[in-house]
């Protein structure tokens, strides 16, 4: 996990059509904010989501927060942000980022090519 209150980076997405990127964090009592945007695109970059997420008081919290994205127009890279309250990032802060996952939605043509590789061998399979 990164202990830190400011952390950001880029994700390639150049090879993906379209998915969810996941975000693992936490902290106690603080405010914390994921930020995502899309860029590297023909037109504007595109903010897709921004997330917001305060425990109550004195309280431990952790949390995923997912947002989907959609390459169309060319972009090719996830720009992503966290921010937490704790803006010293002092040792004893509890601000953490644990994970980001991105999963692709297959395409179709994708998925017909296993389809029909699993008819294939199933053919072959009920010959013999």
């Amino acid at each position: 996990a990164l202990r830190a209150a400011v952390v950001d980076g880029t994700i390639d997405v150049s090879g993906i059509e379209a998915g969810t990127a996941y975000f693992f964090f936490g902290s106690f009592s603080n405010g914390n904010q994921v930020t995502v945007n899309l860029t590297g695109g023909l037109g504007p970059d595109d903010t897709i989501g921004t997330g917001n997420l305060t425990p109550g008081q004195n309280q431990n919290g952790a949390w995923v927060a997912a947002f989907d994205f959609d390459t169309t127009g060319g972009f090719t890279t996830l720009e992503w942000g966290y921010t937490h309250q704790d803006l010293d990032g002092s040792p004893g802060s509890r601000a953490r980022l644990a994970g980001i996952v991105v999963t692709a939605i297959p395409e179709p043509s994708g998925l017909a090519c296993l389809g029909a590789f699993a008819l294939v061998g199933a053919f072959r399979r009920r010959k013999r």
